[in-house]
């Protein structure tokens, strides 16, 4: 029986432009802005590490701290791949 093809619901990446471009200049509220941070959830700016830190208990908010970590390893890799493109 024939299936419907689906689209993936997942992006290649997270991080759209602007977005590494706050990454780059620092600018922590830009950076929010564009990769679409509520007020409550963890910046990539705030990160640090391998590990969420020891007192974070819940397991809630070591879920937002790994997927800030994740969307801060993705600006890293986005701010390497386009100093390797213009070199």
């Amino acid at each position: 029986m024939p299936r419907k093809r689906r689209t993936a619901k997942e992006r290649a990446t997270k991080v759209p432009p602007e977005a590494v471009a706050a990454f780059q200049r620092g600018d922590k509220d830009a950076l929010d802005l564009a990769i679409g941070l509520r007020p409550w959830e963890c910046s990539p700016f705030d990160v640090d590490g391998d590990e969420p830190p020891e007192w974070m208990r819940d397991q809630f908010q070591k879920e937002r701290w790994r997927n800030a970590r994740e969307i801060r390893l993705e600006l890293e890799a986005a701010l390497r791949a386009d100093q390797s493109q213009k070199k």
